[in-house]
């Protein structure tokens, strides 16, 4: 799926390509596209945050799932998880979604 990321002035960048003219309505409508309005770097920071701390407590219960031996992954790999979630407002990449930690299963 193709997302459109909308800048201050008014064009779009798609895939790190800068795009004089908006999406096609068509591939919008679709389904194969998605508009992602600008936001402020406060308001994109706030939401960052709040993703931050939902994917916290995400990680936590599996954590404990784990521990409890009923989870997926290893211990290792959730404490990894949880201390990028942590860094991640300090992240020089902050507070761009496309830079935001992911978890690794290195059991798979």
């Amino acid at each position: 799926m193709k997302v459109y990321e909308q800048q201050e002035d008014g064009s779009y960048v798609l895939e790190g390509v800068w795009l004089s003219k908006a999406p096609d309505t068509a591939e919008v409508d679709a389904g194969l596209a998605v508009v992602q309005p600008y936001v402020e770097l406060d308001e994109q920071a706030a939401l960052e945050r709040q993703w931050r701390n939902t994917e916290l407590a995400k990680a936590d219960i599996e954590l404990n799932k784990v521990q409890d031996g009923r989870g997926t992954g290893l211990v290792s790999d959730w404490r990894d998880y949880r201390n990028e979630l942590r860094d991640w407002p300090e992240h020089e990449g902050f507070p761009d979604s496309a830079f935001r930690p992911t978890f690794i299963n290195s059991e798979v």
